[in-house]
């Protein structure tokens, strides 16, 4: 009798860590504050030329709601610029669509390695690469 409550909560147990869905996965791995490092558009880099730095937040990703919010802030010149708004995952957490509070929406591929983003997508013609490290 052990060994059938043994190999029904060990079941139980399986079906909990593989229930888990990779959009929720890569959603609590991308929680956090990210600094920017690297932001090119069309192959030109602009942190350090047009911006001083960059700096993305991402809140916890509610996989109820497939959802979760962001705040973006650019400084440039000593003035900065803030672009709140939500994310959302695909199902394979490849890509991150993101909606602005102003209702602007873009996509772009995610790669998400440890402590290393990157970010890559095109908005209104030009390709935009975004490298950024945990901070």
């Amino acid at each position: 009798m052990k060994w059938t409550h043994f190999f029904a909560a060990a079941l139980l147990l399986s079906f909990v860590l593989t229930g888990c869905s990779k959009e929720a996965k890569i959603g609590k791995k991308l929680a956090g504050t990210w600094d920017v490092t690297s932001l090119t558009e069309d192959g030109v880099e602009t942190i350090g030329s047009l911006l001083t730095s960059f700096e993305m937040y991402f809140g916890d990703y509610n996989a109820k709601d497939s959802k979760g919010d962001y705040k973006f802030t650019a400084v440039a010149f000593g003035s900065s610029a803030v672009e709140n708004g939500t994310y959302s995952l695909d199902s394979a957490g490849e890509e991150v669509t993101f909606t602005s509070d102003a209702g602007d929406v873009t996509t772009y591929m995610l790669t998400l390695n440890g402590d290393d983003l990157e970010l890559e997508g095109t908005v209104d013609g030009f390709k935009y690469i975004i490298q950024a490290k945990r901070k």
